[in-house]
């Protein structure tokens, strides 16, 4: 990190996040992604995308979201960015705005479990059961074995009983 070398910063971002130090992590990456001398355009993408995982990771929700929409302005297409942004839209108790952005990485890329399970999980914050329930079961046809996926499956059932 004395260096301050761009390489040498970015170890010295992910170290300090590995130590938990999440939100100076998360804005030496922003730096790091601003600084457009040094990085790429995919480089400034990765930079902002980790940067949003660690204000997640510090609880920083704002931040993480501002962070990842920074990051899908130069990656538009990128399903897991997508997936990102719903993690944090839904840490917000966003269900809505994360159903809109788990839409498009399955748009992108329609054999994510993970999408499909993420929105399932969505579409149980806003108790729509029934949508929940169809994309837990595409879920688990790409992905029979998922424990975390079983386990909302259970929880959607449960939540279709008290319902009704």
């Amino acid at each position: 990190n004395e260096g301050n070398r761009p390489n040498a910063q970015y170890c010295a971002a992910l170290s300090l996040s590995a130590l938990g130090f999440h939100a100076e992590a998360a804005s030496r990456l922003e730096a790091l992604a601003q600084n457009q001398g040094t990085s790429s355009l995919s480089e400034r993408a990765v930079f902002l995308t980790q940067a949003g995982n660690a204000w997640l990771s510090a609880g920083l929700i704002d931040e993480a979201l501002l962070a990842f929409t920074n990051a899908l302005k130069i990656r538009k297409t990128d399903p897991d960015l997508y997936k990102d942004r719903a993690v944090a839209y839904l840490a917000a108790d966003r269900p809505f705005e994360a159903v809109s952005d788990l839409d498009k990485a399955i748009e992108h890329n329609a054999s994510d479990a993970e999408a499909f399970r993420l929105r399932a999980l969505s579409y149980l914050q806003q108790d729509a059961h029934d949508s929940a329930l169809q994309d837990v079961q595409s879920s688990l046809r790409l992905d029979p074995e998922n424990i975390e996926t079983l386990l909302l499956r259970g929880e959607i059932r449960e939540a279709i009983r008290k319902s009704g």
